[in-house]
This record gives structure tokens, C-alpha cells and sequence, in this order.
């Protein structure tokens, strides 16, 4: 897949199929699972982007030539990440692999509706920064 990478680093998840009022899982772990430009950061649209299953971030990372970062943004306020999902909904587990990367996440809410459920697992990371996100857990 090519990806069309704006002046300023992005890649808008929207063009790919991420957008509110549809599942999005596919569309994103096809963007997750797919060897990026460096140090790209996919950008998410704004509204309720809906996941039926946990998004593995760490696919394209280890499938990677020279990716050795993940930027993963919202629109402040305005993204949300929701299902009901059983565990989480975005992970990156590099666990045991020998592989890893420096993991950014911003501006993104977080609702799992499921009783197991999370928002956000990361294991095995080089370093993370996890910055103005929310975590709603409706079941809690």
C-alpha cells in the first residue's frame, strides 16, 4: 500500500477507510499492519471511530524495514476510540520478540464498553509518551 504523507509527517487514517459510523477495525490494522514511512504519524479523523477487535500496532513495526517509531493522533477532544472489545482496544506487545519501537499516542479518548475490556495495552516498548488521552470504561 503507498501512503500519501502530508507536508507535515501525516497520514490521514480518514483516506483509508478510518472514519466515524463504521467499523473501523479492518481499515485501521491494515494502516497498523503495513510497513510506514518513517516516523509517520497516523492521524485519526475526529468523531467515533468504532472497533470490534483490538488494533495490533505491533504488526507493522516488526514487519518494518525502518520503522522504528509509532505516532498514533486524534483531533484534541474531538477522537474517540470506542467498542466493546474483549481486552484492548489498540495494543503494541513486543514482548519476547527482540523487536521494538518508541511508541507516541495523543489526543485520543478510550471507551471500552466490555467488562475485560481496556483502551490502551503497550508491553515491550522502547519508551512511550501517552499525552492529553482519555479512558472511559463504561463497564466500571
Amino acid at each position: 500500500m503507498a501512503f500519501v504523507v502530508r507536508s507535515d509527517g501525516t497520514i490521514d487514517a480518514s483516506k483509508y477507510g478510518v472514519v466515524p459510523g463504521v467499523d473501523c477495525t479492518v481499515a485501521l490494522q491494515t494502516l497498523a499492519g503495513v510497513d510506514m514511512p518513517k516516523n509517520a504519524t497516523i492521524q485519526l479523523p475526529p468523531g467515533k471511530l468504532t472497533l470490534s477487535a483490538t488494533v495490533d500496532f505491533f504488526t507493522g513495526i516488526k514487519n518494518s524495514t525502518h520503522v522504528d517509531h509509532l505516532f498514533l493522533r486524534g483531533a484534541y477532544g474531538k477522537t474517540v476510540l470506542g467498542g466493546t472489545v474483549n481486552g484492548p482496544l489498540v495494543a503494541y506487545n513486543a514482548t519476547g520478540t527482540g523487536a521494538s519501537a518508541e511508541v507516541h499516542v495523543g489526543d485520543v479518548q478510550f471507551e471500552n464498553a466490555h467488562t475485560t475490556g481496556t483502551g490502551l495495552q503497550l508491553e515491550s516498548t522502547v519508551g512511550c509518551l501517552i499525552r492529553r488521552c482519555k479512558f472511559n470504561n463504561s463497564h466500571r
